[in-house]
């Protein structure tokens, strides 16, 4: 009976370890985008100016800001990877934000007009802004 018992043990631990592909990359995960500023009036030959703030959790790491164009405007997404080590941030009761500087970007002319600008967030229900001609 013990022996079946280790065996069944050490047959779970395998069956475990084969389900956790450790060399596959992390997942990445959406960031807070807040403190979004766009105009609201251009034409389809005016310059666009768009800032945002964006925050991550914890100690993530590989922050990538994507834009990407769609029918009718762009879609910002900012993206973090997690990381499987000690956050020191999480540990103590004083968190302290870290200040990351806003992203700015310029949607030269000509653009669609009326512009929509769609901003992913987390949990779903995305921020959009329509920049009016």
């Amino acid at each position: 009976m013990g022996r079946r018992f280790v065996i069944a043990g050490i047959a779970g631990i395998i069956t475990l370890a084969a389900c956790n592909d450790s060399t596959a990359p992390a997942t990445s995960r959406i960031a807070t985008i807040y403190q979004i500023r766009v105009p609201e009036h251009a034409a389809f030959s005016d310059t666009v100016r768009v800032s945002f703030s964006y925050w991550t959790a914890g100690c993530d790491t590989g922050v990538v800001v994507e834009q990407k164009p769609t029918i009718d405007g762009m879609r910002f997404t900012v993206r973090s990877v997690p990381t499987n080590r000690v956050c020191p941030m999480t540990l103590t009761e004083s968190f302290v934000p870290i200040i990351v500087p806003p992203v700015g970007v310029v949607i030269s002319p000509p653009h669609i007009a009326p512009l929509r600008l769609v901003f992913t967030e987390p949990e779903g229900g995305d921020s959009v802004r329509v920049v009016s001609p």
